[in-house]
């Protein structure tokens, strides 16, 4: 950073550099290729705000992974004659399983887990 003195601009020192930030608390969370900086309100959460940004490759991989499209698991009652029309299915290479996504509250789950796991394995 420059500061335009008279008709010239200076370079800052690192000291003016933080003259010019917000008062406040400030996150600074530093990973392999990466540095995350936020600016904490509240002192209290910085802990989770650290954990989460920490974390948070790994939950958004298995957060993707839990909204994934998946089969059902429950079983619909069907009669012989419905049956026997799925085998007949089957058997031509048509898939006849239904699918669905999950909950939204599975897929925060899955991001939550995550993120214990990563704070578990530190």
């Amino acid at each position: 950073m420059y500061r335009k003195q008279g008709r010239r601009y200076i370079p800052m020192s690192r000291i003016d550099i933080w003259d010019y930030r917000e008062p406040g608390a400030y996150l600074t969370v530093v990973k392999l290729g990466s540095r995350s900086e936020i600016r904490c309100v509240d002192i209290d959460a910085a802990g989770v705000q650290a954990a989460m940004r920490i974390a948070a490759d790994a939950m958004v991989t298995a957060m993707c992974n839990a909204s994934a499209l998946q089969p059902t698991k429950q079983e619909t009652p069907i009669t012989l004659q419905q049956r026997a029309l799925l085998d007949q299915l089957e058997a031509t290479g048509f898939n006849t399983s239904r699918w669905e996504w999950r909950s939204l509250m599975d897929v925060v789950e899955a991001g939550v887990k995550e993120m214990k796991a990563v704070m578990d394995s530190k």
